[in-house]
């Protein structure tokens, strides 16, 4: 797998945050930068909020978004969380649609877990 074929997940949320109509669903998808950018109130990409909302898709529909750690991502050897590009446009329509509103989910049916892990 190519890096071309990935998006992290604090990059998706970064994307999420800046596209029409996903600042009402009520994710937070931007949070405060830790570390020296607090002090600039720099917001970056919050990824459990994507988590969240992949596992509200995952509990909903019978083919599932795959998370992936993928080590080597941003140029670096730490493991970043990416999913597959072409699972973006099933997120956001599902989001869009209302699907977000996990109502009367239970723990079983939104446990989540990472399927496997990538060399980019």
């Amino acid at each position: 797998m190519d890096k071309k074929h990935v998006i992290s997940l604090v990059e998706l949320a970064e994307r999420f945050a800046k596209a029409k109509g996903m600042e009402k669903l009520g994710y937070q998808w931007l949070r405060k930068a830790p570390g020296r950018g607090a002090a600039k109130n720099a917001k970056v990409g919050n990824s459990l909020a994507v988590l969240k909302a992949i596992r509200s898709f995952n509990s909903k529909n019978s083919k599932p978004i795959e998370v992936l750690k993928a080590r080597g991502y941003d140029g670096t050897p730490k493991q970043v969380l990416v999913i597959k590009k072409n699972d973006i446009i099933r997120l956001k329509g599902f989001l869009l649609r209302g699907g977000g509103k996990a109502k009367g989910a239970t723990a079983a049916a939104t446990t989540f877990k990472i399927v496997g892990k990538v060399d980019l």
